[in-house]
Parts: C-alpha cells; sequence; structure tokens
C-alpha cells in the first residue's frame, strides 16, 4: 500500500512540474525542460521516483529538447551530465545530427561532451566532423574524439588514430590503441606494437591487448617477425606474452632461440610458446636442466611443463 502511495505521490509531483512549467513565462520549451531536467537530474529522495520519468518526458520531445540539452553539456556537476548521457541515450539516432553539427560550433569541455555523447550514439555520418576535432588543442576533445572514432570503427579514421598513437598526452595515446584494435585494419598493427615501448603503462597495456585479439595467421604475420627485431625488454616481453597466453602454434625455431636467454620471464614465455607445438620436447629440454640452480619463475615452468606437480595416484594418509 505504500509503495502505491508513493508512486501516486510521484506520479502527482511530476505532473505539477509539467503544468507549472507550461503556465506563464515558463510556458516555452526552455522552461519546461529546464524544469524537467531539474528532477531528471536530482539526487534527492523525495525525487528517485521521478527521475526516470522526468528523463524519459524529455527523450520524449526528442529533436525539440537537444539543443537545449547540448547546451548543458557543459556542466561541471558530474550527476547533471550522467543524467544528460542517459538523456541522449533514451534519445537515440534522431539527436545525432544535432550533434554533428554542434562539434563545429562548441568549444573545450563542452565540445569533448559532444564528442563522448557521439560516441556512445555510432554513427558513420559523425565521422568527417569528428575527423576535424582530433587535432584540438584541448586534449580531452582529442581523447573524446578519437575514442568516439573507435566505436563507429569507419576506415576513414585510421591516419587520424595512427596520429593520435603518438599524441603528447598519454590518456589519447591510450585511448587511440583501444580505437585502433577497434578498427580492426592491419595498417594499425605496426602502431600498436611500437606502442607496447611507450612510457605510459596504460598505453602499452592497451596496446598489448588489443594485438592479444588478433588472430592467429595475423600474429605469425605481425607479431613474430617483431619478436625478433631489436627493442626494449618490456617490448620483447610483451610480445612474447601475447603468444604465450593464445591457443595459437608457431615454428619452433622462430621460439627455441629464446630458451637461454638470460631474462627467466622471456624463457619462461619461450618454453610455454613451444610446448603448445611439441610438449614432449619442451618436457625433455627442460627435465635435463638443473631445477636448483633456476630462478622461481623457471622453477614453476618446469614444474608446469614436465608433470612434476602431478601425482599419479592420491596420496592417503
Amino acid at each position: 500500500m505504500m509503495h502505491r502511495c508513493r508512486h501516486w505521490i510521484a506520479g502527482l509531483l511530476l505532473l505539477t512540474v509539467l503544468v507549472s512549467a507550461s503556465s506563464g513565462v515558463a510556458d516555452s520549451l526552455k522552461g519546461k525542460i529546464d524544469s524537467l531536467f531539474a528532477i531528471a537530474s536530482s539526487l534527492e529522495f523525495r525525487y528517485r521516483d521521478l527521475v526516470g520519468p522526468a528523463q524519459d518526458s524529455i527523450a520524449a520531445l526528442t529533436t525539440a529538447a537537444v539543443p537545449y540539452l547540448i547546451d548543458r553539456l557543459g556542466t561541471t556537476i558530474a550527476h547533471e551530465r550522467v543524467a544528460l548521457e542517459n538523456i541522449f541515450r533514451k534519445i537515440g539516432p534522431p539527436a545525432v545530427p544535432l550533434l554533428n553539427q554542434a562539434l563545429l560550433t562548441t568549444d573545450s569541455l563542452q565540445l569533448s561532451r559532444v564528442a563522448l555523447i557521439l560516441g556512445n550514439l555510432p554513427d558513420t555520418s559523425s565521422v568527417a566532423n569528428l575527423l576535424l576535432v582530433t587535432q584540438n588543442p584541448f586534449y580531452w576533445v582529442r581523447y573524446e574524439s578519437i575514442r568516439a572514432l573507435g566505436f563507429i570503427k569507419d576506415t576513414r579514421a585510421v591516419a587520424a588514430v595512427r596520429v593520435a598513437m603518438s599524441d603528447t598526452n598519454e590518456l589519447v595515446r591510450t585511448i587511440a590503441a583501444v580505437s585502433a584494435g577497434h578498427l580492426q585494419d592491419t595498417s594499425l598493427i605496426p602502431a600498436l606494437i611500437v606502442a607496447l615501448n611507450d612510457t605510459y603503462y596504460g598505453a602499452r597495456l592497451e596496446a598489448r591487448d588489443e594485438l592479444a585479439k588478433l588472430p592467429c595467421e595475423q600474429k605469425s604475420d605481425y607479431l613474430l617477425p617483431a619478436v625478433q627485431e631489436p627493442g626494449s625488454p618490456i617490448r620483447l616481453r610483451c610480445l612474447l606474452s601475447v603468444l604465450a597466453d593464445d591457443s595459437c602454434r608457431y615454428p619452433l625455431d622462430k621460439i627455441t632461440p629464446y630458451f637461454k636467454y638470460a631474462d627467466p620471464l622471456v624463457q619462461s614465455l619461450a618454453f610455454r610458446i613451444a610446448a603448445r607445438t611439441d610438449k614432449p620436447m619442451v618436457a625433455k629440454y627442460l627435465s635435463a636442466m638443473a631445477r636448483e640452480n633456476q630462478s622461481l619463475i623457471m622453477r614453476q615452468t618446469i614444474d608446469d611443463l614436465t608433470g612434476a606437480n602431478e601425482t599419479a595416484t592420491t596420496p592417503y594418509p
């Protein structure tokens, strides 16, 4: 009973807002949206049952509400930004043309939020204008525009994403690696490999994760040759870790040279990669090694790949 009463009161409050917004000076569309948005973005407990309906009411205005919502995208209040994102998602594709135009008329913080919304509503019609702002001086505009282009997955963005992977800002470089993965264009694979040397760990990790998603054939064509090329130790570890974590099989002659590598992590990864192709050979090789003279990671690798951790029978007390 109390639950029904609360919903009845919530409906009455919303109706009151709509009526008051349609009278006097507040009779304008802006006044109506302002009144609804105050509730749609409210954190007050008394309005908790009205937030969703208020957002739905604004979204029902579709394109008529979009210019007023775009004006609000510069807000510095977090819960208002969340409300705006929700409302734009509810409006959906009809909002995209006006958002595309806003990319040419807004700037700085507001512009970055327009790009963010377009990333949530991916549409190829947004590509041309998003490309125009990928070099904006404000790094967060570059971040959001590159992010949006990745979600849209249009090959026209390949060149811009490649440039962003060398951006002066580490967060832009990181999202560029993510977008490169979304685009799935083989011409970006070399840039992802280069990103394994990035000074920022986030960019390295994202590049590594995107390379891990490549099919076996592309890993053989791009990552194996990269393993053979000179590079930093961290780059080599990242490349081998990608190959070690998948289910692909690689030519042994490309991997066995790393069995005697000075870095025990590289050694371990090489053995794990080779074991998928010829586990008996790897087990024999490891069994001949003096286990007690090895590093902790190599002792674990020996145990894992020779079956030293397994028991033939279940032990009994």
